[in-house]
């Protein structure tokens, strides 16, 4: 039998897919129990998914915005994301818009604004002269990995219940999501 490590440091023996299925409906009605809020979206509701993803991505937004913030941070999570992706890949606005979500306005404003705070510096593509290509400065370089440990111990707090497997499971579904 195997198991896996908790956030909180215990080992604990493996679950089954069901047995984290009841653990989640026990831990989303205890949530909605202490929530301050009126309504939430039916779990049950195939016609609610699209809303609490939604309402998810927004929660999660925000809990990792105040968590960079906390930890001293000027930079917002679009910020970093740019930085982890940059730092995997360097990479142009276009690309980087297409990869976020976001559109090439605001990734160029958001570029700029990280090249004059010195994280990043553009440089003309090697394959089209006219593509300034991202690339992170040792400074960025420094930013980005505290900053990805900061919000790794949040994210801890958010999916911590669930072990290795369960978490790649959800990472798989969002992506098939992604893909449609």
């Amino acid at each position: 039998m195997g198991g896996h490590v908790t956030s909180s440091g215990r080992a604990e023996p493996d679950r089954s897919v069901a047995e984290l299925v009841e653990l989640l409906e026990q831990r989303v009605r205890l949530e909605r129990r202490h929530a301050y809020r009126m309504h939430h979206p039916d779990v049950d509701l195939a016609g609610d998914l699209p809303l609490l993803l939604r309402l998810a991505s927004a929660a999660l937004d925000t809990q990792l915005d105040r968590a960079l913030a906390r930890a001293g941070s000027e930079l917002n999570l679009l910020e970093l994301e740019v930085l982890r992706r940059v730092r995997a890949r360097p990479s142009g606005g276009g690309d980087l818009a297409e990869y976020l979500g976001r559109s090439p306005q605001r990734m160029s404003a958001v570029l700029s604004g990280l090249e004059q705070g010195g994280l990043v510096e553009r440089e003309p593509a090697w394959h089209d002269q006219r593509v300034r290509q991202a690339r992170l400065t040792d400074a960025g370089l420094d930013v980005a990995d505290e900053l990805d440990a900061c919000l790794s111990s949040r994210l801890d707090l958010v999916v911590g219940d669930l072990d290795p497997v369960a978490r790649r499971a959800l990472a798989l579904l969002l992506a098939l999501v992604l893909v449609g």
